[in-house]
């Protein structure tokens, strides 16, 4: 008999409930403190992930050239050229996963201590909104996007170098 509550699944739903309440409402009370941390954090990882993405593709695109220098290629061809490159060595995940770790763990400490001096100007009576956090995120947006656009730039995206100059215009006017 195929019901939707059968008394298996009734079972190993209710089995340990005290424990998988408990657990739950501590990972809810961790996120729910952390809340926009936990979503910033997301949102750099994210885009961390699109800079090591572009970054293949810019290697990919210079293999390109190398193997193919009369045929101009597309971005759609450079990543699939990534595999190859892969294969023959060109791009390194180690290094690229060196550079992801180390860019997340300095965006967790500057977003850390962005909140920590947000929070000392509460207590102090300042502003009951982050001041410095809304800040430092676009710095530390525009500086990722500046990033992709640069490597999109090196793959021969010609709109690229045009939004690259937009963006640092934004960027130095948030300076």
């Amino acid at each position: 008999m195929n019901t939707f509550f059968s008394s298996s699944a009734l079972k190993s739903v209710t089995e340990h409930l005290p424990e998988k309440l408990i657990a739950s409402a501590g990972v809810s009370g961790v996120v729910s403190a952390l809340g926009i941390h936990v979503q910033l954090l997301g949102v750099f990882f994210l885009l961390e992930l699109l800079d090591v993405l572009t970054r293949w593709i810019a290697l990919s695109a210079q293999l390109w050239k190398d193997m193919y220098p009369q045929t101009p290629g597309t971005v759609w061809q450079y990543m699939k050229f990534i595999y190859q490159g892969h294969r023959w060595r060109r791009i390194n995940s180690e290094a690229m996963r060196n550079q992801f770790i180390s860019k997340i763990s300095t965006y967790c400490i500057i977003l850390l201590f962005t909140s920590l001096c947000d929070l000392a100007m509460r207590i102090a009576g300042g502003p009951a909104i982050s001041v410095l956090l809304p800040i430092v995120t676009a710095v530390l947006c525009c500086t990722e996007l500046l990033s992709c656009l640069e490597n999109l730039a090196e793959a021969g995206v010609s709109v690229a170098q045009e939004l690259k100059a937009i963006v640092q215009k934004k960027k130095e006017s948030i300076k």
